[in-house]
């Protein structure tokens, strides 16, 4: 028990130090925008578009099969963390059980435990690095996308490490489980 008190204490800790005290003007406006990056309209309506074109431009039928893939991957992701973990150990988000939080997102509804954007971000772009020839790019993506939930004040640091290792199995695991219709990475 006593164990389980430091680690809430230490998650606390680390809440209030990225959430308070690592700022600054530019992340203000940089982590809103990438936490909610898939609602923007600029990411919705261009550069997703354009992604997915370029992609099956490059790789015709098998973007199709890479695109299957990674719906089925984060339909998986979203339904065991939303509907089995955040029931299961119901935890409050910070802006409940803190005294002190600075939002800079609107306020969220249902539990913290654990991070649906930092699971379906590391299985959506860790499963789609394996087929890419800048894996390290997206991997990065996942990771400030999973940051961005701490800071914009709507998640604990433990609901984002564990949402992300949850997401990061899920896309290993699928690359293993879709290794025979897809290909390795292209160099």
């Amino acid at each position: 028990m006593q164990y389980m008190e430091w680690l809430v204490s230490l998650d606390h800790w680390l809440f209030i130090q990225i959430n308070q005290v690592w700022t600054n003007s530019f992340f203000d406006a940089f982590f809103p925008y990438i936490t909610d990056l898939f609602k923007q309209p600029s990411f919705k309506f261009f550069i997703a578009p354009a992604l997915l074109f370029y992609s099956i431009y490059k790789a015709k039928w098998l973007a199709g099969k890479i695109i299957l893939c990674t719906l089925i991957l984060f339909a998986i992701s979203d339904n065991v963390n939303h509907r089995v973990y955040k029931p299961y150990f119901e935890r409050k988000r910070p802006e409940f059980t803190l005294e002190k939080v600075t939002l800079r997102t609107h306020t969220h509804s249902g539990h913290s435990f654990p991070s649906n954007h930092a699971s379906n971000s590391f299985t959506i772009f860790l499963f789609l690095s394996f087929f890419t020839p800048l894996p390290w790019l997206l991997r990065i993506f996942a990771a400030l996308v999973a940051y961005s939930r701490v800071y914009v004040g709507v998640h604990f640091p433990m609901d984002v490490l564990v949402g992300s290792l949850s997401g990061a199995l899920i896309a290993y695991i699928g690359s293993i489980v879709f290794a025979r219709f897809l290909p390795k990475r292209t160099s």
